[in-house]
């Protein structure tokens, strides 16, 4: 997606992905409002979010809900793929 809003917008639609990457640092929304915005939502316990960012302090955000992985930047491709298969269905 272009933009953090687009993406949002994405989850509405029918067969919309139930594992969100998300950049903490993004134009316009960052990418702790766009958890925010997701946990507000009715459906929010469907989606399961890997973080990314190269701030090493935002390991703790682990323990936030729908959080299930903080990947460090710049990462190896190989721990992302490792991710997605075990969060993706």
């Amino acid at each position: 997606m272009a933009t953090a809003r687009a993406a949002l917008g994405s989850l509405e639609r029918p067969g919309s992905p139930d594992l969100v990457l998300l950049d903490l640092r993004m134009p316009g929304m960052d990418g702790l409002s766009f958890l925010d915005a997701l946990r507000a939502r009715a459906d929010r316990d469907r989606f399961r979010v890997i973080l990314m960012s190269a701030d090493r302090a935002v390991t703790h955000l682990t323990d936030a809900p729908g959080v299930v992985a903080v990947l460090e930047k710049p990462f190896e491709m190989t721990k992302l793929l490792d991710l997605l298969h075990r969060y993706a269905n």
